[in-house]
């Protein structure tokens, strides 16, 4: 399960000399028509590809991504459902069928034609194979950049094709900078937080912040602390965290980092000293057993994928991984 898409700013932040050099490539129709931008989840990858297109089909840069209609710009991510209100997990090889068509059209301009898909790693088998059909044999000036969240992921040939630049996370100026911009009322000791707790990712900050990852993290750390499994406050909790599915993936991300954090302590190398809540992971490392630590996050692990996929009961899946930890 992931966070909701969302584009976090209306321009990249840092990285000027790559853009630079592919809008000068772009235009002097001397870059590589695929390339792939590779880097974790929620640090702008595909906010720097926006950023490049408003400038080649010199759009304000203060447009959303949504507001950008070109013809000569197709953006490819999952689609959005309906029914299930919320968008599919998969991008579908029909879509880059239609793309195909779309991009064999005559141009009725003299600009590039410029393909986003975020993310190729959502393309199923068949789309992949689709894509890599195109990219084998790619019409004159049309270029594509392919969003990646695990290069791993993706098929050999596809990457042979494609010229690849890994985007790093922004350090603690640039995600403070990001978070700024994007007008996020938190005080400094929140953001400190979050930069460690989302490793440093401003998408999934901004989400943190409007899911209420404050009360979460103290609900979980207060639960584990009262080393009680089924009092009220569990309930509660619990019954909250399954109203809605991103409350879920933010519990299950900061439970794991509470987790991970408090086995690092216990092997006296905790990375995040300067936390707000790192006296509670300490004093928890000194109450639980390294093994009933080991025995929750395996059980997560093991089993939070599949909660996903067949809609299982989140409140049943929390309290079970809860009796891992707090049952004698």
């Amino acid at each position: 399960m992931e966070l909701e898409n969302q584009k976090i700013n209306n321009e990249f932040i840092g990285k000027d000399e790559l853009i630079n050099s592919i809008i000068k490539k772009l235009n002097s129709k001397k870059l590589q028509n695929s390339i792939i931008l590779y880097g974790s989840k929620g640090i702008g990858k595909a906010t720097l590809v926006f950023s490049i297109v408003k400038k080649i089909f010199n759009v304000n840069q203060n447009k959303l991504p949504s507001e950008i209609l070109h013809q000569n710009f197709y953006y490819i991510t999952p689609i959005f459902d309906e029914k299930k209100l919320q968008h599919k997990e998969i991008i579908s090889v029909d879509q880059i069928r239609e793309l195909n068509k779309n991009i064999q059209l005559t141009n009725l301009n003299d600009l590039p034609k410029i393909i986003l898909i975020d993310s190729v790693d959502l393309l199923n088998k068949n789309a992949s194979n689709a894509l890599l059909k195109i990219l084998e044999e790619p019409p004159q000036n049309v270029y594509f950049f392919l969003i990646s969240h695990q290069l791993s992921s993706l098929l050999a040939t596809i990457k042979s094709r494609c010229i690849k630049f890994k985007i790093d996370n922004p350090d603690l100026e640039s995600f403070k900078k990001i978070l700024l911009l994007k007008n996020i009322d938190i005080n400094d000791e929140e953001l400190n937080d979050l930069f460690y707790l989302t490793y440093s990712s401003p998408g999934n900050a901004i989400s943190f912040v409007n899911y209420d990852f404050i009360n979460i993290k103290n609900e979980i750390l207060e639960i584990i602390l009262n080393k009680e499994l089924l009092n009220q406050k569990l309930i509660d909790f619990t019954s909250n965290i399954n109203k809605n599915s991103n409350f879920f993936y933010i519990y299950i991300y900061i439970v794991k980092f509470i987790l991970i954090n408090i086995l690092k302590c216990q092997l006296n190398i905790l990375e995040y000293k300067n936390l707000s809540f790192s006296n509670e992971i300490f004093e928890i490392s000194n109450l639980i057993p390294t093994k009933k630590i080991l025995s929750m996050l395996e059980y997560i692990n093991n089993n939070e994928t599949e909660v996903n996929i067949y809609n299982l009961d989140k409140k049943i899946f929390i309290i079970n991984s809860f009796s891992k930890l707090l049952i004698n």
